[in-house]
């Protein structure tokens, strides 16, 4: 029988399944899928699409407490973000990465991330682009515990 599921898919499955290994026995077989999954996701053409699917990797080895894996994952994100054209998709995926890092205990690196992704978003033309763009960076410190910093974003929108 044929493999009729799509690249993204199958990403999409990896990660699910990478989810589920949270004990400290499944350590081997979590290190095992998400290198699985990371080379799955090195063969997607589309820079943002790759991106987007790099930072997912990286969100559930973080859930899953694989630091050094998702260390790994993230300078992969931010290698292949950069070389993202469409600035809103950037910013999106710059919050993404800056907040993992923070999540991890590398501050200074995850603030300095969404320091550029808050310049970035205000150079967004589009009012609506930029205030969501501007809404999601607010979430994001919240999410990390910098409510002031949130406050003082929140303000721009």
């Amino acid at each position: 029988m044929e493999n009729h599921f799509t690249i993204e898919e199958r990403i999409q499955f990896l990660i699910s399944k990478l989810r589920k290994q949270v004990k400290p026995i499944h350590r081997d077989n979590a290190l095992r899928l998400s290198a699985d999954t990371l080379e799955q996701v090195e063969t997607i053409a589309d820079i943002a699409t790759k991106a987007h699917y790099l930072n997912e990797l990286a969100i559930a080895c973080i859930e899953i407490k694989l630091a050094d894996k998702c260390l790994e994952i993230l300078d992969r994100a931010l290698e292949t973000t950069q070389a993202i054209p469409t600035r809103i998709t950037k910013v999106t995926e710059l919050i993404k990465i800056g907040s993992m890092y923070v999540k991890l205990g590398i501050e200074d690196r995850g603030l300095d991330l969404l320091d550029r992704a808050l310049q970035l978003a205000k150079t967004l033309e589009d009012v609506d682009e930029r205030d969501y763009a501007l809404s999601d960076l607010v979430s994001a410190c919240e999410d990390i515990g910098y409510n002031t910093l949130a406050i003082s974003i929140a303000k721009l929108v």
